[in-house]
């Protein structure tokens, strides 16, 4: 299964990291780091939930997406691939 996720600053509040096709599937954390580690658990444990198998099967491939376009007028914003294997 193939997703895309975003990380962005959400001002003094850290950063946030969501899925574009999981609405409400963010996570928010004090590091970008931190918030795409706590959003790839929550998709291994949906994941592993819904097939009904193990949590330490589920692989998560992450890769950046090479056509991010810089905009300085927006809020600082990174798009990654994510690829789900069980």
């Amino acid at each position: 299964m193939q997703l895309t996720a975003y990380i962005k600053s959400f001002g003094n509040a850290g950063f946030i990291a969501g899925v574009n096709e999981w609405k409400g599937m963010i996570e928010q954390a004090n590091s970008p780091q931190g918030a795409l580690e706590k959003l790839i658990l929550a998709l291994q444990i949906k994941t592993a939930f819904e097939k009904k198998i193990p949590v330490e099967s589920v692989k998560v491939t992450i890769a950046s997406q090479a056509n991010s376009e810089y905009n300085p007028d927006s809020i600082p914003q990174k798009e990654l691939n994510l690829v789900l294997q069980s």
